[in-house]
């Protein structure tokens, strides 16, 4: 079990990955709240990879604020992360787009694209994303009680 406390205060957190060039874990907060930004925070290998680590308290590194506008009206507020398997792109989806990047020193992102790619009505209320191939994605969305869940591949080029 990991336990973590952020620097700055409580945050709404669904994208979570882990890198495979550092191993780190790393949280991206969700900018649900009015005001709220996007950040990205790490916690390092050694504080979730011991035996037992259930009764301590990791507190989070603020790596950096994303450039991404949070705005839940347009669907802009993060709902999910993936690493791709050689650790070389992250992505980060939002309701409506998906944002990637490239990690460098210390977990910094660094965008890959100009510009997000537009998922918009590609699912209601999506919440996963995970990589199919170098840019191909796997998005899933939550059942709702008038419609089940969904499961979509996209491609979003470089």
């Amino acid at each position: 079990m990991l336990r973590v406390r952020y620097p700055d205060g409580a945050h709404d957190v669904e994208a979570i990955y882990v890198s495979p060039r550092d191993t780190a874990v790393y949280f991206v907060s969700k900018g649900f709240r009015r005001g709220s930004a996007i950040r990205l925070y790490r916690v390092e290998r050694q504080h979730w990879s011991s035996p037992d680590t259930s009764g301590e308290i990791a507190v989070a590194t603020l790596v950096q604020t994303l450039d991404i506008r949070p705005n839940s009206e347009a669907g802009r507020v993060v709902t999910g992360g993936a690493v791709r398997s050689d650790g070389r792109l992250v992505a980060l989806r939002t309701y409506s787009e998906i944002y990637l990047f490239y990690p460098g020193i210390g977990g910094r992102l660094v965008p890959a694209r100009e510009r997000p790619c537009n998922i918009a009505g590609v699912d209601n209320g999506g919440e996963a994303i995970d990589f199919l191939g170098d840019t191909t994605f796997v998005l899933t969305s939550e059942a709702s009680s008038r419609q089940p869940g969904t499961i979509h591949t996209v491609t979003c080029g470089l």
